[in-house]
């Protein structure tokens, strides 16, 4: 790991630290470096459900096509895993970096209480991985998959049997601005 690497984990690290994900989940996290995400909402006053619309806000940003790959991969999981998005832009030492922020939705009957970051630097490269579900903050060397998550995930694929796979929630639908 490189010196801009360690740089930018420990500016991630302290944004961790000053704030209250641990009450407020990751819908609190950075909201004035919020640049796009995917929530999962109620819009009736009775649902049975713990949502019933999914809102997808694309990037109205321009970041590297590697941040625009991970928000999409996360869309996949989150058909499956039931998670919210949000895609952050923060500067560090003069330079903007950008995060994925995956929050698990908990409700009756459902249990996905998870708390991931995945970090890239300007240029898009992957700085690393974190699951903020405690307060010690512990880095992984990949992104996320869709083993990781306690309500496991398929795979991401982008070609099935020789043809492209059709996914629900997608930035395909929603391209970026």
């Amino acid at each position: 790991m490189n010196n801009r690497q360690t740089v930018v984990r420990q500016a991630y690290e302290q944004a961790i630290a000053q704030s209250d994900y641990l009450q407020n989940g990751m819908s609190e996290f950075l909201p004035d470096s919020r640049i796009g995400r995917l929530s999962l909402v109620v819009t009736g006053e009775y649902c049975d459900f713990d949502f019933d619309t999914v809102e997808i806000e694309t990037l109205e940003q321009p970041v590297p096509q590697t941040v625009v790959d991970a928000f999409d991969h996360h869309l996949w999981f989150s058909q499956y895993c039931l998670t919210e998005i949000y895609v952050l832009k923060l500067p560090v030492a003069d330079e903007d970096t950008c995060a994925i922020a995956v929050s698990g939705l908990v409700g009756d009957g459902w249990e996905n209480a998870c708390k991931f970051l995945e970090v890239f630097d300007t240029s898009g490269e992957f700085v690393g991985a974190v699951e903020v579900q405690s307060e010690t903050v512990s880095w992984r060397d990949r992104p996320f998959d869709g083993n990781d998550f306690p309500t496991p995930a398929p795979l991401w694929a982008e070609i099935e049997d020789g043809e492209s796979v059709q996914r629900s929630w997608s930035l395909q639908d929603h391209p970026p601005m």
